[in-house]
Parts: C-alpha cells; structure tokens; sequence
C-alpha cells in the first residue's frame, strides 16, 4: 500500500505571495541570528503570523490528513497479520 501525501505551502497561499513570505523569513531568522533547531517554529510562527494564519490552517489539514491515512495504514497492517 502506497500512499501519497502532499500538501505545499505554495498551494495553500499561492506562488507569488509563498516566494515572498519564504525569502522574507529567512531574511528575518538571518537578521535575527536565529540558526539550527529554533529555525523551524520560527519559520512556522513567522509565517502564520504573516499570511494571516493561511499556514496555520494548511499545516492543519496535513496533519489531519496524516492521522487519516496512517489510520488506514494501521487497519491495512492489522488485516495482514490477521490473514
């Protein structure tokens, strides 16, 4: 069973303004001297923050998203060893 997820922040608030928001907050985490582990949250905060919560909400769904499909996964692996 293959299952393909995808959901990229590009789809979610659309090229122009996704290349804008990246290259500004990388700018951003640069200027701020933020570097390694830190940068994810600040990349995700700043980006909610800027897109008025549009990432927020898309990273929403693709978690939601997951848990469904591994649920299914589950249940697929449960009825093989049952076999």
């Amino acid at each position: 069973m293959v299952q393909h997820l995808t959901i990229t922040y590009a789809a979610a608030v659309g090229l122009s303004i996704a290349d804008k928001y990246y290259s500004w907050c990388l700018r951003s985490a640069e200027a701020a001297g933020i570097c390694g582990k830190p940068v994810t949250p600040y990349l995700l905060d700043f980006l909610a923050n800027e897109s008025g919560g549009r990432t927020l909400q898309a990273n929403i769904a693709l978690l939601e998203n997951n848990a469904r499909i591994a649920a299914r996964v589950a249940m697929a692996v449960t009825k093989l060893n049952a076999a």
